[in-house]
């Protein structure tokens, strides 16, 4: 009761002078941990709780809360998170929810804008739900959403490069392509909308280093003809015994710095010494040695050294041109006397 004169009850409470629960105020009915309260006294049932609180009177706690009358959360996916949620951490009463795509948090139990349903579906209404960032418009599909996709940018949810654009940000055109929309074939490559080399031009297939290219059974395969130093499918990398950017001579294969004609070589960036077979002379072994003057490159011995021509067990030599006749000395026989 209450008044001056305790003459009257207080609120959620009827029937001066006994004053019982009327069920009326869930403050009075249910502990103060109720939404809702129906019935008569005394016979009061609260059927909607508080989060947290269970029984006829809200006088308990629900499952994964504990410790009455606080019922503080004790962080489980089925309860704090309505059971729409990956996985929750924190400790008891300071529970974060990591919601399933789809759902809002704090407690995963409503949907995020751009979902609805039950369980909470794309809806086709927002753009960046349905098809990214990247996309400029979507509307809704016989089977799911229809993007429409910013410039440069395609895939069902304008997530790759459109045809003809690349970049990471899908904003160049791709090799092969050109024009402000990146829709035309770019010079040196044909058959829209693949746009693959036309095999026309050194450039654009062959890397600017090759002295022809040709096109192969295999459309947009081409065949280069390497410039002197350079090697590949499109001439993209040095040739043995080359290096460096320019593919130069790198003085480390005989047979590229001086013809095959040298036994070893030596030097560095195109200068290159070579260290000549007998027969031949010369930085690069490029003109025949004395004695051998035959005729480059054969430089076969002229056949007037009897040592030059037939070793040191002749006596004699005769011929010329390289058809040189050795006579042996005593013990000795053959061509070359050996």
């Amino acid at each position: 009761a209450t008044g001056q004169y305790c003459d009257r009850c207080l609120p959620g409470y009827g029937g001066h002078p006994d004053c019982v629960d009327d069920c009326t105020n869930p403050l009075v009915s249910c502990n103060g941990h109720g939404a809702t309260v129906t019935g008569t006294w005394p016979s009061c049932v609260c059927p909607t709780c508080l989060k947290g609180f269970a029984g006829p009177k809200c006088d308990r706690c629900a499952t994964g809360f504990e410790n009455y009358p606080t019922c503080a959360d004790r962080c489980a996916v089925s309860t704090t998170c309505s059971g729409n949620a990956e996985s929750v951490t924190g400790t008891t009463g300071n529970c974060v929810c990591q919601c399933r795509k789809g759902y809002a948090p704090p407690d995963c139990a409503s949907c995020l804008h751009g979902y609805s349903g039950n369980p909470c579906a794309d809806n086709c209404q927002n753009v960046t739900v349905s098809c990214g960032p990247n996309g400029a418009a979507v509307t809704t599909a016989q089977v799911g959403c229809k993007c429409f996709c910013k410039k440069g940018w395609g895939g069902e949810k304008c997530d790759t490069c459109a045809t003809g654009f690349a970049g990471a940000n899908c904003s160049t055109c791709a090799r092969g392509f050109t024009g402000d929309n990146c829709d035309t074939c770019a010079a040196g490559f044909t058959g829209h909308p693949a746009c693959y080399e036309a095999c026309s031009s050194v450039s654009v297939s062959c890397s600017g280093r090759a002295s022809a290219v040709t096109t192969t059974a295999l459309a947009g395969v081409c065949q280069c003809t390497c410039l002197t130093g350079f090697a590949g499918l499109r001439c993209e990398s040095c040739a043995d015994g080359y290096n460096g950017p320019q593919c130069t001579d790198a003085c480390t294969n005989v047979n590229v710095s001086c013809g095959g004609r040298a036994t070893s070589v030596f030097g560095t960036a195109g200068v290159c010494t070579c260290q000549c077979k007998p027969n031949y002379e010369g930085f690069l072994c490029d003109t025949c040695a004395p004695k051998y003057r035959t005729g480059y490159p054969q430089c076969l011995p002229d056949c007037t050294d009897v040592l030059t021509s037939c070793g040191p067990h002749a006596t004699s030599v005769s011929g010329s041109n390289g058809n040189c006749t050795c006579t042996c000395k005593a013990g000795y026989t053959g061509a070359l006397c050996i």
